[in-house]
């Protein structure tokens, strides 16, 4: 079998451990209400908080523009990078050893050919 890249059980134990509610709380005010973290959307303009953060399902969602994902989706759009490059970010701020990238030539002509 080729490695297609880091293992999805990797990417399981970074999310597990970077709680949402705390990476998220860093760059936006979230206010509790019920199980669920309220803020306003940072990836459009609103006047009241449409963008919940969900807690216990590890999530965010955005009622206002549909906007929504995981912590390292989170962060790739805060920070502007891709999905791998906010990994990495949230790897080095958990301190976690990131795993080394082998693909094999297949795993790279269809990354190309995406681009």
């Amino acid at each position: 079998m080729q490695n297609k890249g880091y293992s999805t059980d990797w990417f399981d134990k970074l999310k597990s451990s970077n709680n949402i509610v705390n990476v998220i709380s860093g760059y936006l005010t979230l206010n509790r209400k019920g199980g669920t973290y309220w803020a306003r959307c940072p990836f459009h303009h609103e006047k009241t908080p449409s963008f919940a953060v969900n807690e216990a399902g590890q999530f965010y969602h955005c009622f206002g523009c549909g906007e929504s994902g995981d912590v390292i989706k989170f962060i790739s759009k805060m920070e502007g990078t891709s999905y791998f490059e906010a990994a990495k970010i949230l790897a080095e701020r958990c301190g976690m050893e990131i795993p080394i990238f082998n693909a094999d030539d297949d795993y790279f002509k269809k990354r190309k050919h995406l681009e």
